[in-house]
């Protein structure tokens, strides 16, 4: 099964999937770093998801996790209003974002764990409220993020994995791995599989545009871990041939079943905030431009929604 927001549920009805988005982020310590991270309009982020919804999308996965800007009661009504499944995400981002470093820099390695275990089966927790209140609103995935330092460049980041680790093993969550340009993905997946995490609960996310490198690439899928390529239409980062030439790639060398899309939303790529694409891209462009550059109907089919099933189970 797959835990979302408002009720586990059985993951054969799903249609299409988007492993990576952002649907809401509350206005703090991540709008000062940059302005297109704050997302707070109810109205236009149930418009985003109705829209997808209706183009044929099922399921999202909301990468923002508590004390980063997390809106668990909005998430839970966007959800309600759009007939889209969401699963939200407990955990850690880069520590820039975090509105409340201290209630990580003050526990333990285990106090953490049990937080994140208790967003993942008890309800989690609204940051609207600064903290102090849990909602009954469940997370299904833990969110982690490794800088360009890598894993231990500061020591608060080793203590976050590891508390990610733990909670994983209690829980059989699937955790969602930023990578930084610049860090390493492999260092990265060995530090998690010496904790006992099965690297098939691991998604490696933005490896698209931190690190444009098949032999990387391929290095990295001999772990077994998930892609998902999130950085489509993202034209600064890459174009839409080199994102295509990799998943190209990466399907002829055996890969097509470790492979996602996302689109890593920010205000600026959501159309009713004003920007310039919309949630449902991948449904109502992005899968014509993989037909059109050869993708076989059934390894889209895998890419859009097969494959998140299976890196989305819980338990």
């Amino acid at each position: 099964m797959i835990r979302t927001i408002l009720k586990d549920i059985q993951e054969q009805s799903l249609k299409h999937i988007q492993c990576h988005e952002h649907l809401f982020i509350e206005e703090g310590a991540s709008k000062k770093v940059d302005p297109v991270l704050f997302m707070n309009d109810p109205d236009a982020s149930a418009k985003e998801l109705r829209e997808y919804y209706i183009k044929g999308g099922s399921l999202i996965v909301d990468a923002q996790p508590g004390y980063f800007g997390r809106m668990a009661g909005n998430l839970a009504w966007a959800s309600q209003k759009s007939n889209v499944d969401i699963v939200a995400s407990t955990g850690f981002h880069k520590m820039a974002f975090c509105d409340f470093p201290e209630r990580f820099q003050a526990k333990t390695t285990d106090e953490i764990a049990v937080e994140f275990v208790l967003e993942l089966t008890e309800g989690m927790i609204d940051s609207k409220a600064g903290g102090l209140l849990r909602t009954g609103y469940k997370a299904g995935a833990i969110k982690t993020a490794v800088e360009s330092c890598g894993l231990h460049g500061e020591k608060i980041y080793e203590k976050l994995f590891h508390a990610a680790a733990l909670a994983q093993k209690m829980t059989g969550a699937p955790i969602l791995c930023h990578i930084e340009k610049g860090a390493d993905a492999l260092e990265l997946i060995a530090f998690l599989v010496s904790l006992d995490v099965d690297p098939e609960k691991i998604i490696v996310c933005h490896l698209d545009r931190a690190k444009y490198d098949l032999s990387y690439h391929l290095e990295v899928a001999k772990t077994g871990v998930y892609f998902d390529y999130d950085t489509v239409n993202r034209l600064k980062y890459l174009s839409h041939e080199q994102e295509l030439a990799l998943i190209q790639a990466m399907i002829r060398h055996g890969h097509a079943e470790k492979i996602m899309v996302s689109l890593d939303t920010t205000r600026a790529r959501l159309k009713y905030y004003g920007g310039d694409m919309g949630l449902a891209y991948i449904l109502d462009t992005y899968t014509e431009m993989m037909k059109a550059a050869g993708v076989h109907e059934s390894e889209i089919r895998k890419i859009l929604c097969n494959n998140a099933k299976k890196a989305l189970t819980f338990g």
